[in-house]
This record gives structure tokens, C-alpha cells and sequence, in this order.
């Protein structure tokens, strides 16, 4: 299992050139049921324009399952997954934003994170997703 991590902070470029700290929210563990469906929100500390969802397999690189713009209603999807395994929708806020899975299944045990960032910067909060058998 993976530490219980809250926040990680990162520095993204604000367009001054002044750097400001950009924190992601999630919850660290959810527990989804075989054959149901999750839904795993993921709050940002300041407005952002990209969202990017990824998911860790045991043994396996991260990969990226798609990307949200938080100004509009735009979800890209990578071809890890079918749009009909895994979707994504915006908050009203604009700083907040959801990935749901469906039809779990054994093969979606893994960690789940968002991420975002400007420039090269990075910030991520890493979720486990565990499956009661």
C-alpha cells in the first residue's frame, strides 16, 4: 500500500514570473466493488486550465487516461481505456474535476491520480484504488 499522502505541492509560473504553489486535493485510498462503477474527485487549490488523470499498474510505468480542460467542456481521451470504462466531467468551480470508472474489474486495482502543472512543473496526489473481494 501506498503512504496516506493529502496534498503534494508544486510551483507552477504565474504569468508575472512570480512563482505560486499549486495543491491538488484527493482522497488517498477508495474502495470500488467488482462489476461497479467509482468516481474519484480531485480538487485543485487555484485555477488551472488542464487536468490530467493517470493510473499506476502493480509493476507497470504510469500511464495518462485522458486529460479535462477546466474552462471548457473538453475531455480528451488517450487509448488506455474505452470512453465507456472511464469518463471525466468539470466541477462548477473551475478548480475541481471527477474521474469515474465503470464496470471494475480485477485489472483496475492500481493507483489513480491527477496531475497538472505549468510549464515543468509538476503537481500530483497519488489514490489507490483497492477492489473488496
Amino acid at each position: 500500500m501506498h503512504p496516506d499522502l493529502r496534498t503534494q505541492p508544486a510551483l507552477i509560473s504565474s504569468l508575472a514570473g512570480i512563482p505560486q504553489e499549486i495543491r491538488v486535493f484527493q482522497r488517498s485510498v477508495m474502495v470500488g466493488h467488482a462489476g461497479g462503477a467509482l468516481t474519484m474527485p480531485c480538487q485543485i487549490s487555484k485555477s488551472v486550465d488542464y487536468v490530467h488523470w493517470f493510473r499506476q499498474l502493480e509493476g507497470q510505468a504510469p500511464e495518462r487516461l485522458l486529460y479535462l480542460a477546466l474552462s471548457k467542456r473538453d475531455v480528451q481521451w488517450d487509448s488506455v481505456l474505452r470512453g465507456d470504462k472511464v469518463n471525466a466531467a468539470r466541477g462548477t468551480d473551475g478548480k475541481s474535476c471527477t474521474m469515474s470508472l465503470r464496470k471494475l474489474a480485477k485489472s483496475d486495482e492500481g493507483l489513480y491520480y491527477c496531475a497538472t502543472w505549468g510549464s515543468a512543473q509538476q503537481c500530483a496526489q497519488p489514490r489507490d484504488l483497492h477492489k473488496k473481494r
